[in-house]
């Protein structure tokens, strides 16, 4: 991994471990302008990204409230799923 790619790594996950956004709020763009294809940075950053989420989840899962993640769960997905679709499948 080259350095430019693990400075940022380093300081986003730093910033993600503080305030719950970072990596890829803060390195997406960063590595975009340091020249790296888009799909390149989302299959080095999302990756990360989970980690650092899975291990904060895993720490405090006590203070989840999980009744708000259901409804926001409830609400997202569908749109998700449909405009997925639509991407994949266009109009002929």
């Amino acid at each position: 991994m080259s350095a430019d790619i693990l400075l940022t790594v380093v300081a986003t996950v730093l910033v993600q471990s503080i305030f719950g956004a970072g990596v890829l709020l803060f390195g997406t763009p960063i590595l975009l302008l340091l020249g790296y294809e888009f799909v390149e940075v989302l299959v080095i950053l999302l990756p990360i990204s989970l980690v650092v989420n899975g291990l904060q989840i895993a720490k405090h899962h006590a203070n989840i409230d999980l009744g708000f993640y259901r409804r926001i769960l409830w609400l997202s997905l569908p749109p998700i799923a449909v405009f997925l679709f639509i991407v994949f499948h266009p109009y002929e």
